[in-house]
């Protein structure tokens, strides 16, 4: 849901690429019906969704990783632990982006909020590590999918601002 939002959210940034791996799903899976029929209610779209398993590569690639829950996180560190100094779970990113003057949409503003988001850990006073997860809606009852859809859109929201790309 998260990528499928800040695509359709950053779309006039065409020098910002957004992809999506997960820990658990099997490569070429479809996304779980009640996520993707809670991310359209949200403006997203599921189609053509092929989940995608999280490897070393992708990890190497990116400027910044966004993980649902610590347990991602972790995953990242095992597969190249230098990568953890840019990857946050989106809970932990937007909590620490609270006090740093947003981008101004383009690639050195993002790369400056970045930097300073990152800046702000052990600034700002940690809070239990489950505070940071999103809970997995996958299999949970309807009313959890959706609570889980607008936790993400509200914080994909906050970060599209962030960067200066807000649609």
């Amino acid at each position: 849901m998260a990528e499928r939002l800040l695509r359709r959210r950053t779309a006039d940034a065409p020098w910002l690429a957004v992809d999506s791996a997960g820990t658990a799903a099997p490569t070429g899976a479809p996304m779980d019906p009640a996520s993707q029929a809670a991310l359209e209610r949200l403006g997203g779209s599921g189609f053509g969704f092929a989940a995608t398993r999280l490897s070393a590569a992708a990890v190497q690639r990116a400027d910044l990783i966004l993980a649902m829950a610590r347990e991602h996180r972790a995953a990242v560190a095992r597969l190249a632990p230098a990568a953890t100094r840019r990857a946050f779970a989106l809970t932990e990113f937007g909590r620490l982006a609270a006090g740093v003057a947003p981008g101004d949409g383009t690639v050195d503003g993002a790369r400056r909020v970045v930097g300073s988001v990152r800046a702000q850990r052990g600034v700002i006073p940690p809070v239990p590590g489950e505070w940071d997860d999103i809970v997995d809606p996958i299999g949970r009852p309807a009313a959890v999918v959706e609570r889980c859809a607008a936790q993400i859109a509200e914080l994909v929201d906050g970060l599209s601002a962030m960067l200066g790309l807000r649609r």
